[in-house]
């Protein structure tokens, strides 16, 4: 088996996809949303073949609000044009996990679809973006009105 911090990485990965695919189903964000749970969910589906080749139990599906982290909580809770801000943001949280979890990765192919999420995120948050009349390219952080 390989390391302990890979099958770990994996884990958080997987339940970070299944919560943004719960966020995305049940925030008020209007047709953007249904595209984003849809993809959220199919990454979580590629996640969970790795976890699966590890020999690793795979996490379920989020149903609640119950153990979401703050920047989702805050998607949910937020209305108006502050629910693409929090949404926004939120996807920068989502980034930042798949950035985080690349070091401790071994497979080149587990190192290739963690990349793919990575960049998948990097592309919701500039859709995100647009929607709210930002700036969907700007690397310097939030420009929306």
């Amino acid at each position: 088996a390989r390391g302990r911090d890979e099958g770990d990485a994996l884990t958080a990965l997987v339940r970070a996809e299944e919560d943004a695919a719960y966020v995305y189903r049940t925030a008020r964000l209007g047709g953007l949303a249904a595209a984003l749970a849809e993809q959220d969910a199919e990454r979580a589906r590629a996640l969970a073949t790795q976890l699966e080749a590890l020999a690793l139990p795979i996490p379920g599906a989020t149903r609640d609000r119950d153990g979401l982290p703050a920047a989702a909580l805050a998607v949910l809770d937020a209305r108006g044009d502050g629910a693409l801000r929090a949404a926004a943001d939120y996807e920068q949280t989502l980034i930042d996990g798949c950035a985080d979890a690349l070091p401790l990765l071994e497979e080149p192919n587990t190192v290739r679809t963690v990349a793919t999420v990575l960049a998948g995120h990097a592309q919701h948050q500039a859709l995100i973006r647009r929607e709210a009349g930002g700036d969907a390219l700007s690397s310097a952080g939030w420009h929306g009105g």
